[in-house]
């Protein structure tokens, strides 16, 4: 696992990083995040310009990463190149290196020590998805973007910009339907003004950004 988690460092700057963590990550979750990375790199090519990664850190068993192969054509334009792999596949820094423009790479990654845990989330590319008080305390603190994949919870949903708040609802849907892209669409939107300097999405989660001395350093993840 440490060398996939030093090629994934390594190819920081030919690749974009987008975290992925649940305690009871569904696959729809999943297809839903990468559904919204696509629709965002379609309507903002200049925010979106390199492959993305999308290392999972849940624990995942070999039966749900099949499902999760079978699903994603499923749900996602066939044209668009979207591959699974573990962390611990011998060819992972040549299939990053091969990456072109919109296409996806899912590595499952599993879990790791805590600081490993907040150096990938607190340096991703695209807004990353977590779930659990502590990995949301740990992004407060960053003032990052992000998405939860239990949505609501950490927030007071009328506080949230109208372009968030959307996105923060459907998130979580239990229902993903093959001729809606809307779902994708509203996630996509909320990457993209993630992307965006000073946008009211940035703004927001920078002025609601936790003092340090507020949380327990200890609990994070």
């Amino acid at each position: 696992k440490i060398s996939g988690l030093q090629s994934l460092i390594e190819a920081k700057n030919q690749i974009d990083l987008a975290p992925f963590y649940g305690h009871h990550a569904r696959e729809n979750q999943v297809i839903l995040y990468a559904g919204g990375i696509l629709s965002a790199a379609t309507d903002r090519p200049d925010l979106f310009q390199k492959g993305v990664v999308i290392p999972i850190f849940n624990p995942l068993t070999i039966k749900d990463l099949r499902s999760l192969r079978k699903l994603l054509p499923l749900f996602l334009p066939r044209k668009i190149e979207i591959n699974v792999t573990t962390i611990d596949d011998l060819n992972l820094k040549s299939k990053m290196a091969k990456l072109e423009k919109n296409e996806i790479l899912i590595v499952h990654v599993g879990p790791v020590a805590k600081e490993v845990f907040e150096l990938f989330f607190t340096k991703s590319d695209i807004a990353p998805v977590v779930q659990g008080r502590n990995s949301m305390n740990l992004m407060h603190l960053s003032g990052i973007p992000f998405l939860p994949s239990s949505v609501v919870e950490p927030y007071q949903v009328n506080d949230v910009p109208e372009i968030a708040k959307e996105a923060l609802m459907e998130l979580d849907s239990k229902l993903i339907k093959q001729d809606d892209p809307h779902l994708f669409k509203s996630i996509g939107r909320f990457l993209i003004a993630s992307k965006e300097k000073n946008s009211p999405l940035n703004n927001f989660f920078l002025s609601h950004a936790l003092d340090p001395a507020d949380v327990r350093q200890d609990k994070l993840y």
